[in-house]
């Protein structure tokens, strides 16, 4: 929630930077980039999850009902993929 909100000020101060005037502009380009910094989060989070996954031992992957080879599969994922 706050890199969100972070996000969006430093959205904001880029927008007036660039001396945008048009309000329907500001709000596709706005939108745009809020899309942007959501799927860099995104991406960023699913990163650090496959890392965390793959240091797990073997007792917490059988706890959360994985294998070994699942886990390591996982983690192998590029992190734009789901």
């Amino acid at each position: 929630m706050i890199q969100t909100i972070r996000a969006q000020a430093f959205i904001q101060h880029l927008l007036s930077l660039l001396g945008l005037h048009s309000a329907q502009l500001k709000v596709d380009l706005l939108k745009r980039l809020r899309a942007i910094v959501a799927a860099l989060i995104r991406f960023s989070a699913r990163s650090r999850q496959r890392q965390h996954l793959s240091s797990l031992d073997d007792r917490a992957l059988r706890d959360i009902g994985i294998t070994r080879l699942d886990a390591l599969a996982e983690a192998a994922k590029p992190f734009w993929k789901p």
